[in-house]
Parts: structure tokens; C-alpha cells; sequence
């Protein structure tokens, strides 16, 4: 497996610490015990009559992130032609004719800039979830260099202060860097794990986009965007129960 790298931001430091380190195991390997051990603290947790917090979890590109606008834009330029999301059916750029020289150079492209546009709604709400909890917002990005979407997520306008948070990943399966934080529920818009997410006992909240919407892979929330992640968080929140571990315990029994 190649070496992978965390990120964590601090607003009150705004200082950063970078971990990488290289393994011979395999990811299955790394994703089994890794997963296995956050079941085992879920079942310790559930036998001493704790519930912890749900921990959840964001995706950058395409959910935070209007990334695949920058991408196409920039293959548009090269191609003389006029890409649009719309005409994706997954995050595979190849489907559309582009060769892989310049869907990688409109990668590398994103990855350099200084700024991105969010989503609509994205900053705040997630502004508002950081106040509630207090906690650290957790990103799990694809990019195989976190720090580069750990830079474009601190420039956000957020409302006051940047809030702490720790931005990880660098694969597109994102099974080793959930379990090493202990995520109960994942937000995405790339279906790809989506089933081995959730047959891990991992929640699946799909953020629809032009790309995913005509999927019928099975999910455990779909969200039409911020406003209706918002009312969900706050349904969870006044809520007893735990509809992500329910929905996934229910998943695996079919």
C-alpha cells in the first residue's frame, strides 16, 4: 500500500501536522483490522450503556468543492469542445472521449488553485455544524495529496474564524481513513465504495449531483443538497435513536 498522508488544521495554532509512513500490507488488509477494531470500540461503547456521537464525515470534490466545474472547464479550453456535468453518469472523465493526458493536467489544474467555488449553502451549514458540536469537521478526500484540498478548504469564507478540522484521505476508497477515525457516517457523491461502506456498518449519505443522480445504488440518506443535509443533521440530533447504525445493520442482514 503507498504511504498516505493526514492533515490537521487547528484555528487556535493554525498549525499543521503531517503523518506519512509506507506499509507492506495490503489495503484489504489495512481496511479489515482497521474496520474490525472500530467495530469492536462500537460493540465496547454499546455493552457499558454509551452511545457515542455519531461522527460524520464530508467528502471535498463534489460535495464541499464544485471541483468538476474547474475540471471540465479547464478540458473544454484544451479540447475545443464544451464539457458538461450532465453528461456524466460517475467521476470516470474518460467516459466522456478525453484522453488521459488531459484529464490529468485539468486535475493537476484544480489542484494548484488558490480558490474553488463551494456548493451553495456549503460554508454555512457546515459553519453552523462546527458551532453545534464543537468538534473538529472531518474531511476524507480522494486526492492522493490531502494538504492540497486541506488549502483550498481554509480560504472558504467562512463566517468568523476558520473552524479546526482535520482534512485526510488519498485514495479513492476511502475504507482506511474512515475506520482510523472512527467514522460512523460518510457524506458523497461518489458511489463507487458505496456498498462496501455500508457493509461495513458505515452510513452512506449520497450529496445528489448530474453525475449520481441516476444511480440506483443502494444508500442509506440522499441529500438534495445543503439546506436538506442541514434538516437531516438536526432531526438526527433531536433524535434518541441511531438511524445510521439501524439502516446499516438492516442493509447487511439483505
Amino acid at each position: 500500500m503507498t504511504a498516505d498522508r493526514e492533515v490537521s488544521f487547528s484555528r487556535k495554532t493554525e498549525s499543521r501536522r503531517v503523518f506519512a509512513g509506507a506499509s507492506t500490507q495490503t489495503l484489504d488488509d489495512v481496511v479489515s483490522t482497521e474496520l474490525g477494531e472500530k467495530r469492536d470500540d462500537k460493540d465496547r461503547n454499546d455493552a457499558a450503556g454509551r452511545r457515542c456521537e455519531m461522527r460524520i464525515a464530508f467528502d471535498v470534490d463534489g460535495v464541499v468543492l464544485n471541483s468538476i466545474e474547474v475540471i471540465l472547464s479547464h478540458m473544454s479550453q484544451s479540447m475545443g469542445r464544451r464539457f458538461s456535468a450532465e453528461e456524466l453518469f460517475s467521476w470516470e472523465l474518460e467516459n466522456l472521449g478525453v484522453d488521459e493526458a488531459t484529464i490529468w493536467a485539468a486535475v493537476d489544474h484544480l489542484y494548484e488553485l488558490p480558490w474553488v467555488e463551494p456548493y451553495e449553502g456549503a460554508v454555512d451549514v457546515l459553519s453552523r455544524i462546527y458551532c453545534s458540536r464543537g468538534e473538529p469537521l472531518i474531511f476524507i478526500t480522494g486526492r492522493k495529496d490531502p494538504e492540497t484540498a486541506r488549502r483550498q478548504l481554509e480560504v472558504l469564507p467562512w463566517k468568523s474564524d476558520v473552524p479546526e478540522m482535520i482534512v485526510t484521505g488519498g485514495d479513492r476508497d476511502k475504507r482506511p481513513y474512515i475506520a482510523r477515525q472512527k467514522i460512523d457516517f460518510i457524506i458523497e457523491d461518489d458511489l463507487q465504495y458505496a456498498n462496501e461502506y455500508r457493509s461495513a456498518g458505515v452510513g452512506f449519505g449520497l450529496m445528489v449531483r448530474p453525475w449520481n443522480c441516476r444511480s440506483a445504488v443502494p444508500v442509506t440518506e440522499r441529500f438534495d443538497g445543503w439546506a436538506h443535509l442541514e434538516q437531516w443533521f438536526h432531526e438526527l440530533s433531536g433524535s434518541g435513536a441511531d438511524p445510521v447504525r439501524s439502516q446499516a445493520a438492516e442493509y447487511r442482514r439483505d
